[in-house]
């Protein structure tokens, strides 16, 4: 895939993670660009976001049975964004 293609890909995939908070939660994301231009953040501030996801934190977290039985890509691009989220490890 070109570097234009995966460009215009992540710009429609941004788009439509703004266009579904917007319309499920009625707030608007604020996009900020690294210093060195290679990463985009969206950042959504909002009490109501706050309220829905809390329940959903824990503070000890598990891999779901049916990641540890898929094969290993699924299971390594779960755990990827497990810790590009989180962005830690405690053993």
């Amino acid at each position: 895939m070109e570097k234009n293609e995966i460009l215009r890909r992540l710009n429609e995939l941004r788009n439509e993670i703004n266009r579904i908070t917007k319309k499920l939660f009625e707030i608007e994301p604020s996009e900020r660009v690294a210093k060195d231009k290679a990463v985009r953040r969206i950042r959504f501030s909002s009490r109501i976001l706050l309220d829905f996801f809390t329940p959903l934190w824990k503070k000890n977290k598990i891999v779901p049975a049916e990641i540890m039985l898929s094969p290993n890509s699924v299971a390594s691009a779960f755990l990827r964004g497990l810790f590009e989220g989180d962005g830690s490890v405690v053993k």
